[in-house]
C-alpha cells in the first residue's frame, strides 16, 4: 500500500491488481493494472516524496547494468532474471546442472549435501527468492536500501538500512522525533509547517532561523544573542 496526496494505491493478493482510490471517498475506484504476474511492493516516485541527493549514476555502471542510488553513493545491479558475470549481466538459467527449482529472480544451484537450492540476489530472500526484502521494512514512509558495503558474515545477505523522514528516527523509522524540542531560542515558539518542517516564530526583538540573533547584533560561529 502507498499513499500520495489524496490517493491510496494498493495491490490485491489473489488477482495481482493495482488499484487507486481517493482516501476521502471521492470518485470511483480505478484499476491501474490487472492480472500482473507478481507484485512485490508499490512505491510512488515523485520529487516531493524523494530525498534531494546527487545523481551519481551518470557513466557509473556498464550498459547492461542498472544503477541504483543510495544516500551516499550508487550501486550497480542486474535486472530480474539476469546475473552478474564479471562486468556484464547475463541471463540466469534456473535449470542448470539438474536444477529444477523456479527461483524467480534468483538462480538454482546444486549444493553438496543439500541438493537443489535457490541463490537469491541481495534484494530478495525466501526459499524461492520470492520475497522482496525491502517490502514494508521501513516505517512511516522511510526509504529502504541495501547496504552492500557493510561487513557481513559469509553467505549472509547485506543488511537493510532506512533513510527516515525528518519527523522520525530509529533503525526502521519507527520512533517519532520531536523536531521542535529545544529548537527556538529567546522565547521563540516552534510549529511544524504543512511541509513537515519546523519553523520558529520569534519574539519582536529577535530574528534568525532559530531566533538566535538580536535585530542589531549578528552572532557568528554558532553564537546566540540573549
Amino acid at each position: 500500500i502507498e499513499v500520495f496526496e489524496d490517493n491510496i494505491f494498493f495491490s490485491t493478493y489473489l488477482k495481482h491488481d493495482i488499484i487507486r482510490l481517493n482516501k476521502f471517498g471521492n470518485g470511483d475506484i480505478k484499476y491501474l493494472a490487472q492480472s500482473l504476474t507478481k507484485i512485490s511492493d508499490i512505491l510512488v516516485l515523485h520529487e516531493k516524496k524523494q530525498l534531494n541527493i546527487n545523481n551519481t549514476c551518470d557513466d557509473f555502471c556498464n550498459n547492461s547494468e542498472f544503477c541504483l542510488l543510495t544516500p551516499k553513493t550508487a550501486t550497480c545491479t542486474c535486472a530480474d532474471g539476469f546475473m552478474k558475470d564479471k562486468l556484464t549481466c547475463k541471463a540466469a538459467s534456473n535449470k542448470t546442472m539438474g536444477c529444477t527449482l523456479n527461483c524467480n529472480t534468483g538462480s538454482c544451484a546444486i549444493i553438496q549435501g543439500q541438493g537443489p537450492k535457490c541463490i537469491c540476489p541481495p534484494a530478495y530472500t525466501g526459499s524461492r527468492c520470492e520475497q522482496y526484502r525491502c517490502s514494508q521494512y521501513c516505517k512511516n514512509h522511510g526509504m529502504c536500501y541495501i547496504d552492500i558495503h557493510a561487513s557481513k558474515l559469509p553467505d549472509a545477505q547485506p543488511p537493510l538500512k532506512c533513510v527516515c523522514p525528518p519527523q522520525f528516527t530509529g533503525e526502521r523509522c519507527e520512533t517519532p522525533f520531536d523536531m521542535c524540542e529545544n529548537r527556538c531560542y529567546n522565547g521563540g515558539s516552534c510549529k511544524i509547517l504543512a511541509n513537515g518542517m519546523p519553523h520558529c516564530f520569534c519574539q519582536p526583538m529577535y530574528k534568525g532561523v532559530r531566533c538566535q540573533n538580536c535585530f542589531k547584533l549578528q552572532c557568528d560561529n554558532g553564537g546566540v544573542c540573549s
